[in-house]
């Protein structure tokens, strides 16, 4: 791949930003909130089979569509902010202390937030319209779909069934998925702006 559309280092650096500052370790309670529970949220929807109406097709692609046009403004506010700070850092070495460097921290973190939340509106963008071209998932379809195992280990036997179709088993999990860390990743963004703008004076 092309280093130019190469977005692991967005994603690792989004993640990384899941830290505990005071213990300067990845955060176990910032993992299971952005990782663990929009896993669980798709892996109970693929049990479910449940599947994405075209109502809320159109309705997450104007989402994502809507989200990466409002957070690549923010991108701009924060640019503006950072370099305020570093001027006023620049300025007032000796006086500045310890909060400006933490809030340039901050806007860093922040920009590694919103770049990671672009690209999440935009998978969602691209898988809702994957979704939207796939057939309708039927009760016939789910029980054509049915998937059964079968195999026997050492004199154990495992025996178990689950439908499989692309709609309910990869792409609608996977939209939930995405969904959640957008709406999750966006609400950390709202709170760390909320604490830079209100300790602008700072």
């Amino acid at each position: 791949m092309s280093n130019k559309i190469n977005i692991l280092c967005i994603v690792k650096a989004h993640f990384i930003t899941l830290k505990d500052i005071s213990k300067k370790g990845i955060s176990k309670l910032d993992i299971t909130t952005f990782i663990i529970m929009p896993i669980s949220l798709s892996l109970f929807s693929a049990y479910k089979n449940f599947n994405l109406n075209k109502d809320l097709d159109s309705l997450l692609v104007n989402f994502g569509a809507i989200f990466t046009a409002l957070l690549l403004s923010v991108i701009v506010l924060i640019y503006d902010q950072e370099n305020r700070t570093i001027e006023k850092v620049r300025n007032n070495a000796d006086s500045v202390g310890e909060v400006s460097q933490n809030k340039l921290l901050l806007l860093k973190e922040l920009y590694h937030n919103i770049s990671y939340a672009i690209l999440c509106s935009l998978a969602l963008v691209v898988l809702t319209f994957i979704h939207s071209t796939l057939p309708p998932v039927t009760p016939e379809i789910i029980d054509n779909s049915r998937v059964f195992i079968d195999y026997k280990i050492r004199g154990f036997s495992i025996n178990f069934s689950f439908t499989f179709t692309w709609a309910t088993t990869i792409i609608s999990p996977l939209i939930i998925f995405v969904t959640a860390n957008i709406v999750l990743t966006i609400v950390m963004i709202v709170k760390r702006l909320y604490l830079i703008l209100i300790n602008n004076t700072n």
